[in-house]
């Protein structure tokens, strides 16, 4: 057996995220933008990411467009429609903490407001430079996750609109 994959020349947000520290403000929402079209085309087919980070968007130019996105690394997908097949234990948490929604790091079912929060986050640190929860391991990020909300968007960065500010608050709200 072997697997065929896309050869894909550029780079994930997180290596961009490495030499810039943080994106200009119209990079981010258009970067945020696809993903979430991707994010929409998954969902429509009753699939949820579930491990959305910034290691999973790959940036290329294609036909002029710099950061033309690809979301990758369905590895850990969930069908909502596999009832009989499970992927993980119930209650066991998947996914990476600093980006992983609330529900899905307490183990909760999760849908694709898990991915809507994922995305948030990602946002979140294309914008500031900064992850929106932190914490030394696993278990403080999970217990600060379903605590604290993050240091708002406009207090990091100034320029980023009100509208944006909004949006960013409510992707990364504790309750789905």
């Amino acid at each position: 057996f072997y697997f065929v994959m896309e050869l894909l020349e550029g780079a994930d947000v997180a290596e961009r995220l490495k030499r810039e520290r943080s994106l200009p403000i119209n990079d981010s929402l258009a970067i945020a933008h696809q993903v979430a079209e991707a994010l929409a085309a998954a969902h429509q087919n009753n699939i949820i990411h579930r491990d959305l980070k910034p290691e999973n968007v790959f940036l290329i130019n294609h036909e002029g467009t710099s950061n033309f996105v690809k979301v990758l690394d369905f590895g850990i997908a969930k069908s909502l429609q596999e009832e009989k097949v499970r992927l993980t234990t119930p209650g066991m948490a998947m996914g990476t903490p600093e980006y992983m929604a609330p529900e899905q790091a307490a183990g909760r079912d999760s849908d694709g407001r898990a991915d809507v929060y994922s995305l948030g986050a990602i946002l979140y640190e294309m914008l500031s430079g900064k992850k929106p929860i932190t914490g030394n391991n696993l278990m403080e990020i999970l217990t600060r996750k379903a605590t604290e909300d993050p240091v708002p968007i406009a207090s990091l960065r100034p320029e980023v609109s009100a509208h944006v500010a909004d949006l960013v608050t409510r992707m990364l709200a504790r309750s789905p």
